[in-house]
């Protein structure tokens, strides 16, 4: 999917697939990324001011010259292929490393439960 540049300020992608996503200088000030699947994407240079990346799966993406102080990564998962801006701390930030085994997250919303 080709959303660089894109401005999604404020956006409600909650759950979504956006595995491989390219989201170059992409606007994602205040969205909403909480238990996004973003494995593979492209990151670089998004502007993510207050953003909630909260479980978000972040494995194997590019954040390369993106500002997460102020976005919330309680939960997120990375692993030893997410690339993070320079001097930043995966660890003190909430972030989860998973495995090289782990499978993907999937999450599920209330949409999926058997009524």
């Amino acid at each position: 999917m080709w959303l660089a540049g894109a401005v999604l300020i404020d956006a409600n992608l909650h759950q979504a697939d956006l595995r491989t996503a390219v989201l170059w200088h992409a606007r994602l000030d205040g969205a909403d990324l909480s238990a996004t699947d973003l494995t593979g994407a492209d990151l670089t240079g998004a502007v993510v001011k207050g953003a909630r990346f909260q479980l978000a799966d972040l494995r194997g993406a590019d954040l390369t010259g993106t500002d997460l102080a102020t976005t919330s990564l309680t939960g997120a998962v990375g692993d030893a292929t997410t690339i993070w801006p320079a001097g930043f701390d995966p660890a003190a930030a909430g972030l989860v490393t998973a495995r090289d085994d782990a499978p993907p997250l999937r999450p599920h919303s209330s949409h999926d439960l058997p009524r």
